[in-house]
This record gives structure tokens, sequence and C-alpha cells, in this order.
């Protein structure tokens, strides 16, 4: 019986052990799940500020972006923090600080400086630029768990002129014979490129790089962009083409070019006008606005070239032409020429005189003339388009040049000339076409319309001042610009380019242009390519070998709203022997009233915490 009860009794401790370990075991199970419980709620609460102070930096950004466009470097500290409050909390989630004071905070880091830009995508262009820092925290107000983010950022601005080639739309480069370019290349949208072409500075786009068509998937030709060697790197490696296409495109430009080939998978930004958001840039050439029109827009206003002329010239449909200076007042003393004939003609249309230099010869001096009734046409925009131009002798408005344009100050409209000129009727497409402007006055000149341009002859070979040899800073700006050579005659326009050669074996003459041009293209579809940039500037002559040597910068900013008549080759014109280049004094001079572009960089991303910000 003794030995029973102390069997039982041994049993019964050890059943209490084992109860004993079991709960310790499960205590220790419960104490650890509830660890972790408490461990994965932070790590979600920490995720959940890293999300929201992401989203608060993306704010800042995009509003920051908007004020540079709008105060352009002139922006305080005050105006800064008046216009961007702190984002609004979520739940339990708050922007600020553990003491609870507001962590969202843009500072201005530096004073707007001029000179050559020493950091971002544009390094090396002359600009200004401008240094901002955000700092962002968000904080988990229960449990304490947050995220503290900082974003060095860089404003810039540079004129257009800056680039040699500047597009807003996608640009296509699919050259026939071998193009060089000199000067910086940019898109604010795609690049679709082919060769063979041979880029010798920074190659930049907003949106991706291609090296095929954009119309079809070919790759034509070889693309060759330098490296920071300066040396010639094609997009064509061993094992196949280097772009956007490629999944490691964003490494492989960086070690092909050393930093000179960027898109937008290397954060290069869009650079833009400081005009409203929903504006075309085509508005800054189109007539100015009153402020009680719908859609008045004082930013928009005051990049439209109409206000910013010294002399506007205006065209009505019943060919009335008036003109008055930058504030509204009248302007008078433009009188109309009269050409003299040769006393030949072609088709039953009058030749008119021209000297060894391709300018027209005056029977009666004046500034200007009005072509229309069939005398001018135009083969793209129709079969062809007939043109009421007003043709501006350049020569002739510049001898006895109203105040308004050469005496008035900079800021006054001094060398901007604006010249709209209204449609007679339906059949008839409004122009202006430029004249007798191989010479141009110190500082150079500024010619811009609404309508479609044409530029006739030498232009700008040199400077009306006697102790400058070079050409002066020069824009033409318009809805289309089409270059006509010196040896253009309105009278042949009755037969297209191709039937005029082989018929009468007319063709063009070589040319000399130095300006930067800002234009407009039409858009490439399917099976329908746009010309591209290598026949951006329109012709309508036979040019095949004949040359065009061209100096300046050329600027596409929108899609053609008036000249919207699609590319074709060989009928209305053919090609010239490209002499193009971009002209080195755009590097660091202006044309008249210039327009620029500006854009916000992200320099450098940091994760912070709240002591090193001091918001502890």
């Amino acid at each position: 019986m003794g030995l029973r009860r102390t069997t039982d009794g041994h049993a019964l401790l050890g059943v209490m052990i084992l109860c004993f370990l079991a709960g310790t075991v499960v205590l220790t199970y419960l104490a650890y799940s509830a660890n972790n419980l408490y461990q994965t709620r932070r790590a979600i609460d920490h995720q959940h500020a890293v999300v929201m102070a992401q989203g608060g930096l993306d704010y800042a950004i995009v509003s920051l972006k908007r004020l540079v466009l709008a105060y352009q470097f002139s922006l305080t500290q005050a105006q800064l923090d008046a216009a961007i409050p702190k984002p609004a909390d979520e739940g339990d989630y708050a922007f600020e600080t553990p003491a609870g004071q507001d962590a969202f905070e843009i500072s201005i880091q530096s004073a707007p400086t001029s000179g050559v830009l020493s950091n971002g995508h544009f390094l090396g262009m002359f600009g200004t630029c401008q240094q901002f820092r955000i700092t962002v925290g968000v904080i988990n107000t229960k449990s304490g768990e947050g995220a503290v983010f900082t974003q060095n950022m860089q404003a810039v601005g540079l004129y257009l002129i800056r680039f040699g080639v500047f597009y807003v739309p996608d640009l296509e480069i699919l050259p026939g014979p071998t193009m060089r370019f000199y000067g910086p290349v940019h898109s604010n949208s795609d690049l679709f490129l082919g060769g063979p072409l041979s880029f010798y500075d920074r190659v930049t786009s907003h949106g991706e790089m291609y090296h095929r068509r954009k119309d079809c998937d070919e790759r034509p030709g070889d693309a060759k962009i330098v490296d920071g060697a300066d040396q010639l790197v094609p997009m064509y490696q061993h094992d196949g083409f280097v772009d956007s296409d490629d999944p490691e495109w964003m490494i492989k430009a960086l070690e092909l070019w050393d930093g000179n080939v960027l898109s937008g998978a290397h954060g290069v930004q869009e650079l833009l006008l400081p005009i409203a958001p929903a504006d075309n840039p085509h508005v800054i050439i189109e007539r100015a606005s009153a402020t009680n029109e719908p859609g008045y827009n004082a930013q928009t206003e005051a990049e439209k070239y109409e206000n910013r002329a010294g002399l506007k010239i205006y065209v009505s449909s019943n060919n009335v032409v008036t003109a008055c200076d930058h504030d509204g007042n009248p302007v008078t003393g433009l009188e109309p020429a009269v050409l003299k004939p040769t006393g030949s003609d072609f088709w039953g249309r009058p030749l008119y005189e021209k000297d060894a230099d391709g300018r027209y010869v005056m029977a009666t001096n004046g500034a200007y003339t009005l072509t229309q009734n069939s005398e001018f046409q135009d083969w793209r925009e129709g079969e062809p388009r007939q043109m009421a131009s007003i043709d501006i002798y350049l020569d002739q408005l510049l001898s006895g040049a109203p105040s308004a344009l050469l005496s008035n100050s900079w800021a006054d409209g001094r060398q901007v000339l604006y010249v709209h000129r209204d449609a007679p009727d339906a059949a008839h497409l409004p122009c202006v076409r430029i004249r007798n402007g191989s010479s141009l006055p110190a500082g150079g000149l500024t010619i811009v319309s609404d309508t479609p341009v044409y530029v006739e002859g030498d232009y700008n070979t040199q400077s009306l001042d006697p102790g400058c040899t070079n050409p002066e800073p020069a824009l033409v700006a318009g809805d289309a610009v089409t270059l006509l050579s010196k040896n253009w005659q309105d009278a042949y326009s009755v037969l297209n380019a191709k039937k005029r050669q082989e018929d009468h074996n007319i063709t063009a003459a070589d040319t000399r242009v130095n300006t930067v041009v800002m234009t407009g293209n039409t858009e490439t579809t399917p099976g329908d390519y746009n010309g591209g940039l290598e026949n951006v500037l329109r012709f309508q002559e036979y040019w095949s070998g004949r040359t065009l040597r061209f100096r300046g910068s050329i600027i596409c900013m929108w899609n053609s709203q008036l000249a919207d008549g699609p590319w074709e080759y060989g009928q209305y014109y053919t090609a010239p022997n490209r002499d193009w280049g971009y002209d080195e004094i755009y590097r660091t001079e202006v044309p008249p009233g210039m327009s620029r572009v500006f854009g916000l960089e992200e320099i450098e991303w940091d994760k912070s915490n709240w002591q090193r910000e001091g918001w502890l």
C-alpha cells in the first residue's frame, strides 16, 4: 500500500512538472507571438510613414516646379512658404515631428546664379540656376514610428538657343546623307534616331531614346554620339542596339557615353515655357489676348512675342496695313514698295529684278508689298495653295526704321518685329515673307508671326555695324518656316519644283541663312513620316546639287496649325546639300526677346532622421 502511494505521488509530480513546462512553453510562445505582432505592427507603421513621406516629397516637387515657372528666379522664402502649405494628415499619420511641430519644409539654399552650369543634366551649358532643399517627415502619432527624407533640387533656366536642336514633340532624325550636329540636342518627348548620324555634344530626352523609326520598326543606318573623351561611340554594339528597348539601357548609356546621353530613365526633366499648363506652346506666337477674353492668363501673355515687340505690323482681310509700337501707339511712315520688273515673264507672270546678292531692286522704295491673287503658291499646302502674303523688305525697313523698332529700350521691344496678316478669304492662306535680309542691325533682330513665314535669299550674312564682320543674333519664328533660295521668283510657283526643273531647268541657288528658327511640324503616323528634323526647315524648290548653308539653332515647339500639309518628297521640292551647324554664338548670346525654358532637377535624395534634421 505504501509503495502504491509513493508511485502515485511520483506520477502526480511528473504530471505537474509536465504541466509547468507546457505552460512555460505556451507563455513563452504567447510572449514571442505578442512581440512579433508588436514588431510587425511597428514595421507596418514605418512602411506607411515611408510611403506617405515620399508622397509628401512628390507633392513638394510638383508645387515647387509650378512656382519656378511662375516666378522665374524672383521667388522669396516668404512667398514659397505661403504658396506651398503642409500636406494634409491621414488618420494616425501626420507631417509632424515627435514633438508635434511641422515636419514639412522647402528652403531656398542659394540666390540665383548665372553662368556655366556645374551640376545636373545640362552640365556645361550657360544658364541660370538656384538650389532648393525639401525635407519631409511623417510620424504615426500612436506608435511613434516615422520616416524622414530630404531632396536637394536645382531649378534651371535656359534660353532655347542654348540648344542646337530643341523639340517639344517627338524628335525624329532619319537622314539620307550623313548629318552631323555640334550643339546640344534635347527633346521633351521621345527621340527616334537613324543613320548615318553623328552628335558631337550632349543628347538628352525627357522621354525614351530609340535607334529606329517611329512609323515602323526599321532601324536604318547607325547613330553615333560623342563620349566623355570626345570619341564617337555608336548606338549599335556587338550585342545589338543600345537604346530604350534594352532592359539595361540606363546603365549601358552611362558606361558608353559618360553621361553625354541621358533620357527620362536617368531622371531628365521637361524644360517648359512659363505659360499656363493647359496652353500649347504655339500660343507664344499667337495674337495677344485682352484681359476680359475667356482663358486670359497673365503668365502666358507675358511670353507672347506680340506683347514683347517694339514694332507690330498688321494687314486686315481687306488689305489695310497698320502699325503700332510696343504700347499700342500708332506708327506711321511705312510705305509700300514697287518692285522693278525685268521685262520678262514666266507663264505670263512677271519676273522681278534682283542684284548679284539676290536682293530685289526697287522701282519705288518701300518697306513692304502685298501679294495675292495666285501670284504666290505653296505646293505643300495644296495643289497648289494660294498664299496671301505681306512681304517685308528688311533693307528698306531698317534704313528708315521707325524709332519703335531701333530706338526703343530693350524692355520696350527694341529690335523685335511682330507681323500678322488676316486671310482675305477662304481660298488664301495668310503668310509673311522676309526679303532683302542679308544685313541685320547690331544686337540682332527677331521677327515673329502667327502665320507661316518664308525667308527668301541670303539672311543675316553680315552686320550693319561696320565694326562687326559676323552675323548678328537672330530669330525667325512662325507657324512653319520655309526657306526660299536667292533664285526664287513668285512666277515660278505656277509649277511645282519637279516640273520647273524638268521642263525649264529652273533650280534653287546656293543660299546662306544665319538665324535661329522656331517652327512647327506635322505628326508622324504609322506609314506616314513627317520628314523629321532633316526636313523641318521647309523647301519649295529643286535643291539637288545646291547647298544650303545654315548656321543657327532649330526649335520645334508645336505641330503647325495653319501650314499643316503633309511632308512629301520629290514633287514640290528636293533636298539641298545640307551644310547645317549650330552657331556657337548662341552658347552665350541671345536674340532680342528670346524665350527661356525652365526645369526642376532632382540632384540628391537622402533618407534622414529626426535628430539629423534637428526635429527631436
